[in-house]
């Protein structure tokens, strides 16, 4: 399961983020942060554009 942290991490390192609700911004965590939760891939829990997996790994490889 992915945890929330993930989900903020990858969503922050993504190159193919695309916010919901771009005009918006909040503090970590918020309801308009960057997460995966807040992008336009992001459905089922799951990315639908499948990038997730190879930027969490890029990230664990830093």
């Amino acid at each position: 399961m992915v945890s929330k942290e993930q989900l903020m991490i990858v969503g922050t390192n993504c190159p193919e983020y695309n916010a919901i609700n771009p005009g918006f911004s909040a503090t970590i965590g918020g309801k308009y942060s960057e997460s995966c939760e807040n992008c336009h891939y992001w459905e089922n829990n799951r990315c639908q554009i499948d990038v997730f997996d190879d930027v969490l790994t890029s990230i664990d490889q830093e």
